[in-house]
């Protein structure tokens, strides 16, 4: 079990200032990568997107074979042994190198299959960042461990800045998809330079599977079930890219970026941070299960009224920032608004399963609901091509979470009712101003487009903050207490 080597009242404070600081980096970096997003999206088209889109399928699902749950393992069992992180650290560079040279031989046979040529050169290009990334994973875990975001943050946003600055440049001299590989590779060099440089831990040369024994349950598990879940997020794409095209890829991708935007960026926020702060309270499920409440709520006071908010103004939305060519993708931010809403809560069940020791009930769990996709998925694409198959998603997905989380909360002592009474009035809020948003735009149409966009927008903030004053009061003195205590 993992050791409680912190005292509470300073785990408490380190893990509010590890969200702020999370909620900053947040904030700042996906601001700029929404703006690179539609002006590249704007530039190349939904065909293009969507080759970019079988690209980074392959080269997130490489990456996690890279680590397969060892970094993990370090924060659960709160791991400073030098000979084991040493081992873990040449284990990652070794599988790295593997699958690297994996992808770099099967990329013809890549390319054959979605025949697409390009994706000869992409693969090989692209997957060569899996290598990069290798080299600095343990500096970013151990600094995860202590729970010391700013540090990591910092580091982001000059990667960041420097990364999107080459993207940019290279989309703006024409080169298109290259634009967002040389982007990616620099993104990961440059991380990975900054955490050495600073990092005060560097790795012996010492390297023994014996070390690594111990770890071998807990990280397998870890790691299948980050496969199971990742091919559950991406198998999608894979379907859609084989059966459907390009175009359709294209669309469906930027359709599910827009919708898991809010998802990642605040459930996103609080993940990382509460399992290493989790990982510190050992046994106190009491005190895991009050956190988790107050951070299911926080989430839902933001991401409810966010995605309600895309499904009422999507085609707006898409119009003006993407333009005409990517209408086809309104009616699937539609449908997939409403699985942001439900996966923004199931987010954090994989930082329970972790944090009390069972990945393999996360395991279990992921397989089951994948297999159900997996048949939804086959039949709505039959019955109703993209729209059918998207619907299948909302449908199985939706359900599927309700199962999650149960099974994920159970070992906190917590249960449904216990979920559903922290997210009833965010939920009844959010739905009440949807349809605010209908009755203006179905009797009251406003026929320029950017001023009925600016009013839907200002409408629905000024009735969601109203509606939070009135009814989610205990809402304001949590934040307020996040923002007094992190310092």
């Amino acid at each position: 079990m993992p050791e409680e080597s912190i005292g509470q009242p300073n785990l408490n404070k380190k893990i509010k200032i590890g969200l702020k600081w999370n909620l900053i980096n947040q904030v700042i970096s996906q601001f700029i990568f929404i703006w690179f997003s539609i002006y590249l999206a704007r530039l190349l088209g939904p065909q293009a997107y969507g080759l970019v889109g079988m690209v980074t399928v392959l080269s997130g699902f490489a990456v996690i074979f890279v680590d397969f749950g060892f970094t993990s393992s370090i924060i659960y069992y709160q791991i400073e042994a030098e000979k084991k992180l040493s081992s873990i650290f040449w284990f990652n560079i070794f599988a790295a190198s593997i699958i690297y040279l994996i992808f770099f031989i099967l990329a013809p046979t890549i390319a054959k299959f979605y025949n697409e040529p390009q994706l000869v050169k992409l693969t090989r290009v692209i997957c060569f960042g899996i290598i990069i990334s290798a080299f600095s994973s343990m500096q970013a875990t151990l600094l995860s461990k202590e729970i010391n975001f700013k540090k990591k943050v910092i580091i982001q946003w000059f990667s960041t800045i420097v990364s999107y600055s080459v993207g940019f440049f290279l989309a703006f001299k024409g080169y298109g998809v290259w634009s967002i590989v040389f982007m990616s590779l620099v993104n990961n060099f440059v991380n990975s330079v900054i955490l050495w440089l600073t990092s005060s831990w560097k790795p012996s040369f010492y390297f023994s599977l014996e070390e690594l024994k111990g770890l071998t349950k807990y990280s397998t598990n870890i790691g299948a079930t980050s496969i199971f879940t990742y091919l559950t997020r991406n198998l999608d794409n894979f379907i859609v890219a084989k059966f459907l095209g390009q175009t359709d890829l294209g669309l469906y991708t930027n359709a599910y970026r827009l919708m898991m935007l809010p998802v990642t960026n605040v459930a996103g926020i609080f993940g990382s941070v509460l399992f290493s702060g989790f990982s510190k309270l050992g046994d106190d499920l009491n005190k895991m299960a009050d956190i988790y409440l107050k951070t299911v709520k926080i989430i839902s006071f933001v991401t409810f009224p966010l995605m309600i908010g895309i499904f009422s103004i999507s085609q707006d939305l898409i119009m003006i920032m993407y333009g005409h060519k990517w209408m086809g993708a309104v009616p699937l931010i539609r449908i997939l608004s409403l699985l942001g809403a439900v996966q923004s809560i199931l987010f954090l069940n994989g930082t329970i399963f972790n944090a009390v020791g069972k990945p393999k009930v996360a395991l279990y769990t992921t397989i089951v609901l994948y297999l159900f996709l997996i048949v939804g998925w086959i039949i709505g694409l039959k019955l109703d091509g993209i729209i059918g198959f998207t619907k299948a998603y909302l449908i199985i997905a939706g359900l599927g979470s309700v199962f999650i989380l149960y099974n994920a909360i159970r070992f906190i002592n917590l249960n449904l009712f216990n979920v559903f009474q922290v997210i009833k009035k965010q939920l009844f809020g959010s739905l009440l101003m949807g349809c605010l948003i209908y009755i203006l735009n179905r009797f009251f149409l406003i026929q320029d487009i950017n001023i009925r966009f600016t009013v839907n927008i200002l409408l629905g903030i000024s009735f969601y903050v109203s509606y939070s004053f009135l009814f989610q009061r205990d809402m304001i003195s949590i934040i307020k207490g996040l923002k007094s205590k992190s310092g």
